[in-house]
């Protein structure tokens, strides 16, 4: 059911020559957010980029980098040709910051260089799960806050991306809105007296890197007392709090739920990196048939492109009025799908892909390929579970130690002593491999349990869906926050699916992410300071 719109939304006038800062722009979504926006928007006015350097490489090597050689410049490249760097150095620019320094690491001159800003938007944060706490709180907590005092110094309306997992260990339909002051656990408290006592106890920690896993235990009881699964959602929840808690600039929260592979833009299952359905999906195209899961939960995932719509509504939103609040992208709260779905869906598509891919094996495509994973509660421990897969490798790998340290009789080593060196060599490499990605499987589920089995999430997501029913009809198509036209088969199966094992699932088994060659002539993106002084000459 379409919603009622609450104004009218011209997305195209509310964007039309406006100055947008935007950070996080080097990872996945940032990037197909800017990229869409230079394709479907563009009499949108300039772009400054803010981006760190990292060791011996400059913010704009950088953008110019990650930029150039992006898959998800293909339909921007088959458009505009040779013509494109130039195209994209006229509406982009570069501004060095580091979001965890006072002011995102912009200095006070570069700032007074900007020509004026018309809208923030904050993409940047870790998504480790479990990162280091000191980490999280400087990239997450304090980088958020950072990017409010930037977008209050430039007297600009700040989008800050979020998301919706900071709702915490509760169960049911999760509203569009946030008490600061309330904890998912029912605890009232203050943000930033959270985090100058987290830093406080983790001081002593904070100087040896072999203490990491102290200083995540020491958070992780905090974040558990407010009722936080992890690092990640407790630190992007301190963000948030701190954001809605000032009174000194206009803040529009969006959330996001799980990011997923692309519907079509840049191109139908593009994806980049490590997201949650990845390893999940790799998980139940093993042998690992019994996956920890409640069947009826829903799974709230989101195509990056539908996202990154959502994304400039909530911007145009934010500029003319109709923006502030929370905004929750995602589908679960109108067109939702089940865990158990989502896995026979993995199932069905794991079997196309056996059976068409010619380097699968015999016993891949003969056995595998016929196995159906199930949901199954997290206490049961069926024969393939990982924890008794992991005893049975020890013992392995404890008896071919044993065997390996063992004086041989004589006649065995007169023999067989080359040969058998030899086999319990190959017999340990193989059992190390074995114990290294089950433990790795071991922790994957261990994080990712409160999402896909302890917690039964469904986000509201009216207000966005009310943006879009605003829009002008000549816009829907470009801009429309279409959740509800999502058929679920077809997306996971012939979008998803192939998509995670093009783009991600690679990542896993240890090879490098796919590049394009870099764009010819080369990109060469000016510094937003640079760019405002050649204005302020050529106006003299």
């Amino acid at each position: 059911m379409r919603p009622t719109a609450v104004n009218p939304l011209d997305v195209r006038q509310a964007l039309a020559g406006k100055h947008l800062l935007v950070t996080g722009v080097t990872g996945f979504l940032g990037k197909v957010w800017i990229l869409h926006l230079l394709q479907e928007l563009p009499e949108v006015g300039r772009i400054t980029m803010l981006v760190r350097g990292r060791r011996g490489e400059s913010a704009v090597d950088r953008a110019n980098r990650v930029l150039a050689t992006s898959p998800a410049l293909r339909p921007l490249r088959r458009i505009h040709g040779d013509r494109l760097p130039g195209l994209l150095a006229d509406k982009l620019a570069v501004l060095p910051g580091d979001i965890t320094r006072p002011l995102a690491g912009v200095d006070e001159d570069a700032l007074r260089r900007l020509p004026p800003v018309d809208l923030v938007v904050n993409f940047a944060g870790t998504v480790d799960f479990q990162p280091d706490p000191i980490q999280a709180l400087q990239i997450n907590a304090h980088g958020g806050d950072h990017m409010g005092d930037l977008a209050a110094a430039l007297g600009a309306p700040l989008v800050h991306v979020s998301t919706a997992y900071v709702a915490g260990r509760v169960d049911g339909r999760v509203p569009e809105t946030l008490d600061p002051t309330l904890a998912p656990s029912g605890i009232r408290f203050d943000a930033r007296e959270e985090i100058a006592a987290t830093e406080a106890a983790l001081e002593p920690l904070a100087t040896r890197r072999s203490d990491r896993q102290a200083r995540v235990d020491v958070a992780q009881a905090r974040a558990d007392r407010l009722g936080f699964p992890n690092l990640y959602t407790w630190s992007k929840s301190l963000a948030e709090r701190l954001l809605l808690s000032r009174d000194d600039l206009e803040v529009t929260i969006v959330r996001p739920t799980i990011v997923e592979c692309a519907r079509t833009f840049p191109f139908e299952g593009w994806n980049e990196g490590l997201n949650t359905s990845a390893p999940l999906a790799w998980l139940i195209s093993t042998a690992f048939r019994d996956f920890p899961s409640q069947a009826h939960h829903h799974f709230d995932i989101a195509p990056v492109d539908l996202v990154a719509r959502g994304t400039t509504l909530a911007a145009a939103a934010a500029l003319t009025g109709q923006g502030g609040g929370v905004m929750h992208l995602g589908t679960s709260g109108s067109n939702p799908v089940h865990f158990g779905r989502i896995i026979e869906l993995t199932g069905l598509a794991n079997r196309k892909r056996l059976r068409e891919d010619p380097a699968a094996t015999t016993f891949q495509r003969l056995v595998i390929s016929q196995l159906d994973p199930v949901a199954v509660p997290a206490d049961k421990r069926p024969l393939w579970h990982v924890t008794r897969l992991r005893k049975g490798a020890r013992t392995v790998q404890r008896w071919l130690r044993d065997l390996d340290k063992a004086d041989k009789p004589g006649l065995v080593e007169d023999l067989a002593g080359d040969a058998l060196k030899s086999l319990t060599k190959k017999g340990l490499r193989s059992t190390n491999d074995t114990l290294r990605q089950l433990g790795r499987i071991e922790r994957m589920l261990e994080l990712f349990q409160p999402f896909v089995h302890d917690h039964d999430y469904v986000f509201e997501n009216d207000r966005i869906r009310a943006l879009s029913a605003g829009l002008p009809e000549d816009q829907r198509a470009a801009f429309a926050y279409d959740a509800d036209t999502i058929d679920w088969r077809h997306y996971w199966h012939d979008v998803q699916y192939p998509g995670l094992w093009k783009w991600s699932i690679p990542i896993l088994e240890g090879d490098r992410p796919v590049e394009d060659s870099p764009l010819e002539p080369a990109l060469n993106l000016p510094l937003a300071g640079a760019v405002a002084i050649a204005r302020a000459e050529g106006a003299k």
